[in-house]
């Protein structure tokens, strides 16, 4: 930990040392000058370098092969001690790099079209965020699709002005490749990955095989109306439209921008394609595996940027791999799939940088684009080939070496509020005269909010959190002990120390140990992924899962030296980390052991633990608001050094 001690991970045969160095190209200041340094000696002089770096007071003193020495020391000291050794020898900054993600899911091998806009590279910066939502005007979306769980908000049936129904709204398949390609669930194990990592989609439904134009006009005002940003199009008319025309100004006056497929007529005259042609309308065409302008792809001045949408050619390979309905996946070309991408990567510039207009988004992705053709925008290729990555570096966003989070923040038991990073301070419950202490804390999706919860169940709610009810007017049998809140934050569960849960808002019940007689009391909850589950765990860490949360083991028949006080779940919600009292760390299922507190003598104990979004790494914090981290979890401050009123009670991350 940058800024502290470093910490040896539990003791035994494989017991190493551990040093989390700041990013590359990131100077973090240590405590009295303490950072992480490292230097290369010449091979026989490793064990004399390493002597004289722990007699000038360096710690995490590591030697590696050829000669390499890591340490954290002050930088005078460490380069006075090594010039005795080995006269002239370099001393750098120890950093942290990045290897860029890539999404396990089996067709993610035949997408060929995700590396061609350097995707990886940009989920290396951002995963976007589940707040920004793209509009798909299309033949709705199959809502029962796996790879679309949780990614889609209730839609709308233009044909029919109605909402649309939940379940499958898509005979055509069309409008559930489209949505695919912007935001099938990556690195879930199966079907395909969208570019929107955690962006949503809404269906708005404007026919079938054929789209309805009164529908398509009436899904665009419908769209603009209801605060959805970025609107796509992958269809067209090969006429101009007075009414369409002046709803896509009705939504450009609402903040929102139209992406439209270009059009697949070349070989039929390359006839204009609306609304791709309406002016303020973003038209994209499409490129093929070879990377130049696929053949049937239209061309003209109404293309401003192309991206991969398949050759067409006959050869699946080379077109794109999208989601099917009923569950599958199919490939398909078209510029009907070159256009969600440029939507999709819209969003991920809006998702990083809030304050950006839509326009300002589409911009960006302009005047980043790989200039194919002639150079200078053309009519084949617009502004060139989508660039995401360059995008997002374009405005700012770094690659993310360690937690993609804004800050953390720490609940004392008297509601008091420590907000670290650049995460900020909306309120407390410290200068309230509580009748009950405060237990936990969760944070809304934007990080903009939080809620503390007391032991009565008494909510406190702050920023955006919205006040959803309480079990404070009740007569509990047993005290809160924690809550946990749901993906949209729109609802949160409280639990109770006889495992007995209170839902709100959009929570679910799925089920309690209330009726249980427990050996130990419950101390803490985890939720899945999905929302639809969670697990309860025991002070002796015996696990209860409920909804579509899976037991994958459990301490509950070991003898502990010390009781679990908590528990965090990986970011697949396919794994999770208990943590005990003195910082012993158990994981389980896709959660990987990262280091712990186990074999040091902590000046207080362990009260809770926070997972990073990426799921290697996390925090666990000490009841004096101490912080430890692991992984690729950053150290961004503590009150360990700070006198408080009341011990800190639990933490959690804001992204």
């Amino acid at each position: 930990m940058l800024g502290g001690q470093a910490r040896p991970a539990t003791a035994g045969p494989d017991a190493r040392v551990t040093v989390t160095a700041p990013p590359c190209g990131v100077r973090a200041a240590g405590v009295d000058g303490q950072i992480a340094l490292y230097t290369t000696v010449q091979p026989s002089l490793a064990g004399a370098a390493t002597a004289a770096l722990d007699r000038a007071g360096a710690t995490a003193v590591i030697a590696r092969a050829g000669g390499v020495v890591s340490f954290v020391a002050s930088r005078p000291a460490a380069e006075a001690a090594l010039a005795v050794v080995d006269p002239g020898t370099a001393v750098s900054d120890d950093c942290r790099g990045t290897r860029h993600e890539v999404p396990n899911d089996p067709g993610y091998t035949s997408q060929w079209a995700l590396p061609a806009v350097r995707a990886p590279g940009a989920w290396d910066r951002t995963h976007g965020s589940a707040g920004v939502v793209v509009a798909v005007i299309d033949s709705g979306v199959d809502g029962t699709h796996p790879d679309l769980a949780g990614k889609l908000v209730p839609g709308f049936d233009a044909v029919n002005n109605a909402a649309l129904p939940p379940g499958n709204s898509d005979r055509a398949g069309h409008g559930t490749a489209v949505a695919g390609v912007i935001a099938a669930i990556p690195d879930n194990g199966g079907g395909v990955a969208g570019l929107g990592w955690d962006t949503r989609v809404v269906a708005v439904k404007d026919g079938d095989t054929n789209p309805l134009r009164s529908a398509t006009v009436a899904g665009i005002r419908w769209a603009a109306d209801n605060g959805f940003r970025i609107i796509n199009i992958s269809s067209g008319y090969l006429t101009p439209d007075a009414n369409e025309t002046a709803a896509v100004a009705y939504a450009r006056s609402k903040g929102a921008v139209v992406v439209a497929s270009g059009g697949d007529t070349f070989g039929d005259g390359n006839p204009a394609n609306y609304p791709a042609s309406v002016d303020g309308v973003f038209g994209v065409g499409a490129t093929g595996f070879d990377g130049t302008r696929a053949g049937y792809s239209n061309a003209g001045s109404a293309i401003d940027l192309v991206a991969p949408g398949g050759s067409g050619d006959g050869l699946l390979t080379h077109d794109i791999h999208v989601l099917a309905p009923n569950g599958g996946t199919t490939f398909k070309s078209g510029t009907s799939f070159s256009s969600p991408l440029v939507a999709a990567a819209a969003a991920l510039v809006l998702a990083a940088r809030p304050g950006s207009t839509s326009a300002d988004a589409l911009d960006v992705l302009q005047s980043t684009a790989v200039d194919l053709g002639p150079a200078g925008p053309d009519r084949e290729y617009g502004a060139g080939l989508l660039d995401i990555d360059a995008a997002l570096a374009a405005v700012g966003v770094v690659v993310r070496v360690g937690a993609p989070v804004a800050g953390y923040r720490l609940a004392a038991s008297d509601g008091g509020i420590f907000s670290f990073g650049d995460t900020p301070f909306l309120g407390s419950a410290g200068a309230f005269a509580l009748a009950r202490p405060i237990v936990g804390m969760a944070t809304t999706p934007s990080g903009k909010g939080y809620w503390l919860v007391a032991s009565d169940g008494g909510i406190f709610a702050f920023g955006d959190a919205q006040f959803l009810g309480s079990t404070g007017a009740l007569s509990l049998a047993r005290p809160i002990v924690g809550m946990a809140t749901t993906p949209s934050g729109k609802g949160y569960w409280l639990v109770a120390s006889d495992g007995g849960i209170f839902a709100f808002g959009d929570a679910q019940f799925l089920g309690s140990t209330g009726a249980l007689a427990l050996t130990r009391p419950i101390v803490g909850m985890a939720t899945t992924r999905s929302g639809r589950g969670y697990w309860l765990v025991a002070s002796d860490g015996g696990i209860f899962a409920f909804g579509d949360a899976q037991f994958l083991g459990s301490t509950g028949a070991l003898r502990l030296a010390r009781p679990i006080v908590g528990m965090a779940a990986s970011s697949s919600g396919k794994g999770y980390w208990l943590v005990a009292s003195d910082g012993g760390i158990f994981a389980y299922g896709d959660a990987r052991f990262f280091g712990s507190t186990g074999a040091i003598t902590l000046a207080r104990p362990i009260v809770g633990m926070a997972a990073t979004p990426s799921g290697a790494g996390y925090w666990l914090v000490a009841s004096d608001g101490g912080i430890f981290d692991f992984g690729d979890a950053l150290f961004l401050g503590s009150a360990g050094a700070l006198r408080l009123n009341r011990p800190v009670a639990g933490m959690t991350i804001a992204r």
